[in-house]
């Protein structure tokens, strides 16, 4: 009876960890420090597109992505969600308070420009101080919010039917992908209410109904075809800006292409990963330390120092050769994710050691009360 409980409560933590899923978490993250490899470099562009520059705006684009994945992960899993602890929104707020708190230490070492004391106080100080409510991250800001509304939305989407969710799903993803992004072609100062129907909610519910339906997406065949044409897409997309320039409209956003195929792509993958099952002490570990990884590597002080700075003088690489180039981008990348993987773990590592200390210390003075 024991090994049968063992193996049920074995089976539900293999079914809450599929590595698979994990696996997905630590790709979308990699793309997003791809994303700010290109978007917070100071590149010097020649007006030219030379293939280089093609191949910045490529990982340019994985950011679109990466963040959709992240959104859509969380709609997987908000399926299944049968109970709510709100107790769990300082597993975002402590991380984000910790490095906000440590680089504006740094700031001040440093007598970085930021920390001059003026009025009106610098918005990035502003944002180092109130990371989350100043939007010092917009990420942590918009999942937090995602994340205290997520009992109420799903309520709301279990009681929909399977064609309401589609519909729903068509609309918000029409919205997102087609519609907000063509605003350009009416006037550059018509605005659509983008805060009412998000990318972040046309992502978790992605997710959601993929999760819910998964049934019914047993056929991969569709979602790797679907895949490679997105791919295709996304990778034409800095030919197509450069056609629609020679037509006259010079200040196009660079996702508009991009977004159509991101969503199509995000969905694709999440089918694709959740169909494997396979379970990575490893996998786990690092999917554990993304979110650590994104506080580190985009911090406002750290990203000015680390790609705009002359750390790593990023901008005088891009006249490299080709292939040059492209190893010089991936072994930054990697290098930026793997270093702040293990600022991440250390930083784990310690505040478990702070928390069993706490605890013990809880613990020795309820046993003194009783005794």
């Amino acid at each position: 009876m024991s090994e049968s409980l063992a193996s049920s409560e074995n089976s539900r933590v293999h079914k809450k960890r599929n590595s698979s899923i994990e696996l997905l978490r630590i790709i979308a993250m990699i793309m997003i420090v791809a994303h700010h490899f290109g978007t917070h470099t100071n590149w010097a562009s020649g007006g030219h597109l030379i293939f280089n520059e093609y191949w910045v705006e490529i990982l340019k684009s994985f950011g679109k992505i990466g963040v959709g994945i992240f959104f859509a992960i969380t709609g997987y899993f908000l399926y299944n969600r049968r109970s709510f602890k709100y107790r769990k929104i300082f597993d975002i707020l402590i991380p984000t308070w910790t490095y906000s708190f440590i680089f504006l230490i740094i700031a001040f070492i440093l007598k970085d420009p930021i920390t001059k004391i003026q009025f009106p106080i610098d918005i990035r100080l502003l944002r180092l101080m109130m990371p989350v409510i100043a939007n010092g991250y917009w990420f942590v800001t918009a999942y937090t919010f995602i994340f205290l509304i997520s009992p109420y939305l799903k309520k709301w989407l279990d009681a929909m039917s399977q064609r309401d969710i589609i519909v729903f799903l068509l609309i918000t993803c029409v919205y997102n992908s087609v519609i907000a992004n063509f605003k350009f072609l009416i006037t550059s100062t018509f605005e659509f209410p983008y805060i009412v129907i998000s990318p972040a909610v046309c992502y978790l519910l992605i997710g959601y109904s993929i999760n819910r339906f998964k049934n019914q997406l047993q056929d991969k065949n569709w979602p790797i075809f679907a895949f490679t044409l997105s791919t295709a897409v996304l990778s034409l997309a800095p030919l197509m800006l450069i056609l629609f320039s020679k037509l006259g409209y010079q200040d196009i956003p660079g996702d508009i292409f991009t977004n159509i195929a991101s969503t199509i792509i995000i969905a694709s993958v999440l089918i694709i990963f959740q169909s494997f099952n396979f379970s990575s002490k490893w996998v786990n570990l690092i999917s554990g330390a993304t979110f650590g990884i994104y506080l580190i590597h985009d911090n406002d002080i750290v990203y000015r120092k680390l790609w705009r700075g002359q750390t790593m003088n990023v901008a005088s690489h891009l006249n490299l050769p080709k292939i040059d180039f492209v190893l010089y981008s991936i072994q930054t990348i990697l290098g930026v994710f793997l270093a702040c993987l293990v600022i991440e773990l250390i930083r784990q590592f310690i505040f478990k050691l702070i928390y069993k200390m706490i605890s013990a210390i809880f613990a020795r003075r309820k046993t003194h009360s009783l005794n």
